[in-house]
């Protein structure tokens, strides 16, 4: 296995964790907030898009150069 192989498993971990982090951090943050609220049903469809597209990738025109590799890595260890 190549070390880009190897790299990329690695940095689809991080982004499934940190993805599932925040799905859940929003479902807790629901359970305190006003419903009624004008934009509870704006933030439910936003978290809704975002669990089934994920963070934006290559594939994705407007991302296409842009790599998300270091912003995964500083979260992954943090310089505190």
């Amino acid at each position: 296995m190549s070390w880009r192989k190897k790299d990329t498993i690695g940095l689809n971990k991080i982004t499934m964790s940190l993805a599932d982090k925040l799905v859940s951090s929003f479902l807790a943050f629901e359970l305190d907030t006003n419903i009624l609220s004008p934009v509870h049903k704006i933030r439910t469809e936003a978290i809704k898009e975002f669990e089934k597209l994920g963070f934006p990738n290559k594939k994705l025109v407007a991302w296409k150069y842009t790599s998300l590799k270091i912003i995964f890595l500083i979260i992954q260890n943090p310089i505190n």
